[in-house]
């Protein structure tokens, strides 16, 4: 094989290289329109969806099975009564980050934690971390996501206990001290 034939081989070798680059950039292109076009919905809740989808890692399971302009037909993970969305769950969909803010977003509603018609939020096996904030018992399922940290809240029944522990030690360290102090003054009296 010839020098020249070498060369026009790395040269055809280069352009396949470049074709396939310029291939997976249409690609890629092409699918980042098409998902802008759906996000650009004129129902709210559907831009909220995705927005929350977009902050959670765009799982490819939504990317997939969220069709259509009403999220309460048959979307993944979404449930609705009349229209409403009551539920969301996002079990195992290889979800990354943290909870989005964007629940919110969601008609009628003011605070993730405060939503009434909210009944589940499931978010169980995915990889979500840092702290989640306490929503009522029925409301978040967390199980599976090792990374999450749930805040501690103490009860009352912990306060009252608390106290009562307190209550207990606080004479007992104070007659120590009391004692000790006396007695070393005492001692100190003698000794001059």
């Amino acid at each position: 094989m010839s020098g020249s034939d070498m060369s026009l081989r790395r040269e055809l070798a280069k352009l396949r290289s470049l074709c396939l680059v310029i291939c997976f950039l249409y690609v890629v292109t092409v699918a980042r329109v098409s998902l802008r076009r759906r996000l650009d919905s004129s129902d709210p809740r559907v831009n909220t969806l995705f927005s929350i989808a977009e902050d959670i890692g765009f799982p490819r399971v939504l990317a997939e099975r969220w069709r259509g302009s009403d999220p309460c037909q048959h979307w993944y993970g979404i449930n609705c009564t009349d229209g409403i969305i009551t539920t969301i769950k996002l079990i195992n969909c290889n979800t990354t980050g943290i909870i989005s803010l964007r629940f919110a977003e969601l008609n009628s509603l003011s605070l993730l934690t405060k939503l009434k018609k909210l009944v589940i939020l499931d978010v169980s096996y995915n990889d979500l971390h840092g702290k989640v904030i306490e929503f009522r018992k029925e409301v978040v399922f967390a199980e599976g996501n090792p990374q999450i940290e749930k805040d501690q809240v103490i009860s009352r029944q912990s306060f009252i206990w608390i106290g009562i522990g307190i209550g207990f030690l606080l004479p007992g360290v104070i007659r120590v001290l009391f004692y000790y102090l006396v007695i070393r003054k005492m001692t100190s009296v003698m000794e001059t």
